[in-house]
C-alpha cells in the first residue's frame, strides 16, 4: 500500500468515526416555522431535539434491516472511545509526510502506526 493509500486509509477512518459520532450521539433542534411579528423580529419555533438517527428512523423510508441495524449500531457504539480515537487518528495523519507537522516529514513511515492497526479492530482504543 502506497503512502497515498494509506493517508486515504486514515483518513476514512476519521470520517467514519466523526460520522458516527455527530450521527448518533449529537441531536440537533430542526427549525419547523419562522414567521414575522408585526414590529419585530422573526419568531421561530424548533422540534424537539433527536439525532440524525432518530430522526431517519422515525420516518418511513428505510426499510427492513436497515431501520434495525442503526440503533443496534449506535447502541453497541462507546461515545467516549469514538471521542478517544478520533485526536489519536488526526495525530496519525499529521504524521505522513506533507501532514501539518514539519517534523513529520523528515520521519518516514513503513506502515501503519501501532495506534492505527488497534484501532482498524473495532470496540479496542489505542489511549486505553
Amino acid at each position: 500500500m502506497g503512502l497515498p493509500k494509506r493517508r486515504k486509509c486514515v483518513l476514512s477512518l476519521i470520517y467514519d468515526r466523526v460520522w458516527l459520532l455527530q450521527n448518533s450521539f449529537h441531536p440537533v433542534m430542526r427549525l419547523r416555522d419562522k414567521c414575522h411579528r408585526p414590529g419585530g423580529g422573526p419568531a421561530r419555533s424548533y422540534g424537539q431535539p433527536q439525532t440524525p438517527i432518530d430522526r431517519l428512523c422515525a420516518t418511513a423510508t428505510l426499510v427492513g434491516k436497515c431501520q434495525a441495524a442503526l440503533p443496534q449500531l449506535r447502541q453497541g457504539t462507546n461515545p467516549l472511545q469514538l471521542r478517544s480515537e478520533i485526536p489519536a487518528l488526526l495525530l496519525c495523519l499529521s504524521r505522513f509526510p506533507q501532514g501539518m507537522a514539519r517534523q513529520a516529514a523528515r520521519r518516514a513511515p513503513d506502515s501503519l502506526p501501532v495506534q492505527v492497526g488497534s484501532i482498524l479492530k473495532w470496540g479496542t482504543s489505542p489511549l486505553g
